[in-house]
């Protein structure tokens, strides 16, 4: 058209042939660059949605984590050890990188033990307290009750036996 605008510049046919080409050409370029925009706007659109779905799924777990901790240190104080083991474990699940719920797994672990041995030492120490208190001897069964209340200072039986020999030996000495 460019040719036939120069060879015959009165006809308006080339020219408007070309102010078509030239719009033609103008719009594809805006709707090439239109298209361009819109895939960027939805690409960062979904993006977007995707930072706030990882946020939520993160903000659930944080919330969970903080939820578990809270409760197991409660039952911890509370010395419900079993149960605060298991809600230190529920917290691990939510966020498996963190040291202090495994230290306080461990931590019970140790005083589960730890109990476990001052409860069969007790249990012992009283068998055979009560074994010598029966036969009257009096002051072996007051040493085993002494080894009971330092196992379990809390349990009120010892005493409560060492009481009953010093009173005991008190009558029969006045007799």
């Amino acid at each position: 058209y460019s040719e036939a605008q120069k060879a015959k510049p009165e006809e308006s046919y080339p020219t408007e042939q070309i102010a078509k080409i030239d719009s033609t050409v103008e719009t594809r370029a805006k709707l090439a660059a239109d298209a361009a925009a819109e895939k960027i706007r939805l690409e960062k659109e979904k993006a977007d949605a995707e930072a706030a779905r990882l946020a939520a799924i993160q903000a659930e777990k944080d919330k969970n984590y903080a939820d578990a901790i809270a409760k197991a240190d409660n039952l911890f104080n509370e010395k419900n050890y079993e149960a605060a083991r298991t809600e230190y474990r529920a917290a691990l699940t939510a966020k498996p990188n963190e040291t202090y719920p495994q230290q306080k797994v461990t931590e019970i672990g140790t005083l589960l033990a730890q109990l476990s041995a001052a409860q069969k030492a007790y249990e012992t120490a009283i068998a055979k307290a009560d074994k010598e208190y029966k036969a009257e001897k009096f002051d072996a069964a007051k040493l085993a009750y002494s080894e009971a209340q330092k196992a379990k200072p809390d349990e009120s039986y010892p005493t409560e036996q060492i009481a009953k020999i010093d009173s005991t030996v008190e009558t029969r000495a006045k007799l």
